[in-house]
């Protein structure tokens, strides 16, 4: 129990610190307005060779993908209600874990290999720079830094948004991989639901919508335009209406951030913490609460 009170301090701790940098920011923000916005027209992401036929393939593979996840667990289910240990069994726990592992198997994995290989195919700046350890471990630095900017931004429009569903009548339930990790006495099941929103979710995601589909739509449209629709459309794909706004902020942080360093490790950093924050608060309301 002292482990999560000492946690709990820390997480505060992060939190005021996260309101300094994000004060910072608004300050820095609005005298260098116009050298940021030519910042941000001038990056060398704007200018990329990715090909329409390449962001289609990506973008059925995505539906595809999803589709199979979709029924892989239903059958493995109905395989599993003729074992006659089926009843002494969380099957909600187990559903997810099937859903989780068909994920894993049907889209991350595959997702991040077909990136890499595209990546290869117009040469490694158009994604991602593999940097010299120095680099890498600036580029981490920068994502960390532009988190502690945004993240009570994106904490203070998930209140209004609960607060805003709550008003309107909308039973607030948080997502399907979030409740399971609340729910689940499994440590097995709590350390691979970890593995995959800390590590291999983020860099899926990233290598897909900003490493892809965002560079892309910067080819046709201009930075705001492009950042709004690639938000919009991350905020949209994880299907739970609380939280959509949260995460379209969220999103827009990722897309700057990418803009600015020119590297992809950026926003992975940026969404490796956000995921991590999430699942660290979970645990110790987990531990603490009664």
């Amino acid at each position: 129990m002292i482990i999560y009170s000492i946690l709990y301090n820390l997480y505060c701790v992060f939190l005021l610190v996260s309101l300094f940098f994000a004060l910072a920011l608004c300050v820095s923000s609005y005298f260098e307005r116009e050298k940021i916005k030519q910042e941000l027209q001038c990056s060398p992401l704007i200018h990329n060779n990715w090909m329409g036929a390449d962001v289609l393939f990506l973008f059925l593979f995505y539906i595809v993908a999803n589709y199979t996840v979709g029924i892989v667990p239903d059958y493995m289910l109905r395989y599993m209600e003729r074992s006659p240990v089926y009843d002494k069994l969380d099957v909600e726990v187990i559903e997810y874990a099937f859903y989780l592992s068909s994920n894993f198997l049907f889209i991350h994995l595959p997702g991040i290999f077909i990136c890499l290989l595209l990546a290869m195919k117009y040469g490694k700046k158009f994604i991602y720079n593999v940097p010299e350890m120095r680099g890498f471990f600036k580029n981490v630095g920068y994502g960390c830094l532009c988190f502690t900017r945004i993240i009570l931004i994106v904490m203070f429009v998930s209140y209004l948004s609960v607060k805003f569903l709550g008003m309107a009548g909308y039973e607030v339930e948080p997502q399907e991989i979030l409740y399971v990790f609340t729910k689940s006495s499994s440590l097995t099941m709590s350390i691979y639901i970890a593995f995959i929103a800390i590590i291999i979710g983020p860099i899926f995601e990233e290598l897909i919508f900003r490493g892809v589909f965002f560079q892309y739509t910067l080819k046709y449209t201009s930075v705001p335009v492009a950042i709004f629709a690639i938000s919009a459309i991350f905020a949209a794909i994880h299907v739970h209406i609380p939280s959509f706004a949260p995460l379209f902020v969220l999103s827009c942080g990722f897309c700057l951030a990418y803009l600015k360093s020119g590297s992809i490790v950026a926003p992975i950093t940026m969404h490796v913490l956000f995921n991590a924050i999430n699942l660290l608060a979970l645990t110790i309301v987990k531990n603490i609460a009664p």
